[in-house]
């Protein structure tokens, strides 16, 4: 979906990171780095309003929106500006992935919806690659109509957004209902719909909010989600420099980002294979992706060859793989229309607030290696391991009790909007 667009434009703050910008600039850049993500933290209390609108419609308008700030941060001349336009990228950003997720859970069967939250990371990874070439490409644009490379970097990538945008919000269905053309095509959609445990209506039920904070399951995966976004955070403001670190210049250092990408893909492409493959082992496949990123954070720690602490800063974006399937977990396995926005909402809020965290562990006089903030992301990694197994573990539980009562007929023939909880015969996917 719109994953793709929001790495790019990561990418176009990185480039900013290691350009040979003014040094009033150098100034702002330190004072927005240190406040980089505070602006998605307010902005995800807009995602309520889903429940009021079309997805294809409103997460279009908002993608056109973004796309139109990210190019006139080009303009931007201080602090005061950067700040102003990154909260509003912030606002119009909060909703794009928990939309998309909606998208998936309402017109995709369960089976299916691990392979389609796997292709929206995908994009985003194959995004970071693209990006990385982009961005190396335009950094020989310096100079070019008087403009700066990290401008052109703004521009062109911001005039892609809102084209993008363009397409999202006259083009993309977000109800299969729509694309019926006879009854039977009517009666297959419908069963689908079923299968899914997803009614969408146009009223929060604040019933399914308060279920879903008593759900041990909800803070499980609201832990995951701060926990793990502290090495998304940190890494992604930090990487380049850590990169750097290792001796090469500035422009191969964007370039290095590539591989990046890259691995990005191939770890989402094996956590969806294990789980496809494996039966009951979406959890399991999250913490071993956890575990993975855990040996790549410590051959940057420990090895002292510069090219094994690159490999090892590929690796350790593995935790990817874990991420796609806890949104996979919650699309397939928290049904209520309301609470299931309202999982969506707390996951962006959480990796809001480890975003925020994560480049405050990195603590300068460290520089270039961080070891400090290395080390806190591998102790976090294990909580991550832990809140998912927890997790999985009050759901297999649910299952054995509900199990036994199973009925062969299908007692929510009517569609109506029940929670997962509400549903004795909702079996959870492990």
């Amino acid at each position: 979906m719109n994953s793709d667009n929001i790495d790019q434009e990561r990418c176009s703050v990185s480039i900013k990171s290691y350009e040979s910008l003014s040094n009033e600039m150098i100034q702002v850049e330190k004072k927005l780095v240190r406040r980089l993500d505070y602006i998605y933290v307010m902005p995800c209390l807009c995602l309520l309003i889903v429940v009021q609108l079309h997805l294809g419609k409103y997460l279009g308008a908002i993608t056109i929106l973004w796309g139109i700030v990210l190019g006139v941060t080009s303009a931007s001349k201080n602090f005061t500006h950067l700040a102003v336009l990154r909260f509003l990228l912030g606002v119009f950003e909060a909703g794009v992935l928990s939309c998309a997720y909606m998208i998936v859970s309402r017109v995709y069967r369960r089976k299916e919806q691990a392979g389609r939250i796997g292709v929206i990371y995908l994009s985003g990874g194959g995004a970071i690659a693209i990006g990385g070439l982009l961005c190396y490409g335009i950094g020989h644009m310096e100079g070019v109509a008087q403009l700066r490379a990290w401008q052109w970097v703004m521009i062109l990538l911001g005039s892609g957004t809102v084209a993008f945008g363009i397409v999202c919000y006259f083009l993309l269905i977000d109800d299969a209902k729509v694309i019926a053309t006879s009854d039977d095509e009517r009666k297959l959609i419908e069963l689908r719909i079923k299968d899914n445990a997803v009614v969408a209506t146009r009223k929060i039920n604040p019933q399914q909010i308060l279920e879903a904070l008593k759900e041990c399951r909800y803070y499980c995966f609201s832990a995951f989600s701060f926990f793990v976004s502290l090495q998304n955070g940190g890494l992604s403001v930090f990487g380049s420099i850590i990169t750097r670190g290792f001796g090469f210049s500035n422009l191969n250092t964007i370039l290095l980002g590539v591989p990046s990408g890259a691995a990005y893909c191939i770890f989402i492409f094996i956590a969806i294979t294990c789980h496809n493959k494996f039966k009951n082992s979406m959890m399991y496949t999250g913490c071993g992706m956890l575990s993975i990123s855990v040996v790549g954070l410590i051959l940057v720690l420990v090895i002292p060859i510069n090219q094994a602490k690159l490999i090892g800063l590929y690796i350790c974006v593995a935790y990817i793989g874990a991420l796609v399937l806890v949104m996979t977990s919650i699309s397939n396995n928290v049904s209520g229309y309301t609470k299931k926005i309202f999982y969506n909402c707390s996951m962006v809020f959480f990796s809001a607030i480890g975003n925020f965290v994560g480049p405050q562990l990195m603590i300068p006089s460290q520089s270039p290696l961080y070891i400090g903030g290395l080390i806190t992301y591998i102790g976090a990694n294990f909580v991550c391991i832990l809140s998912l197994l927890v997790a999985r573990r009050t759901m297999s539980e649910a299952n054995k009790l509900r199990q036994p009562k199973q009925k062969l007929e299908n007692h929510n023939e009517e569609s109506i909007d029940i929670t997962d909880k509400q549903d004795d015969q909702f079996i959870y996917k492990l």
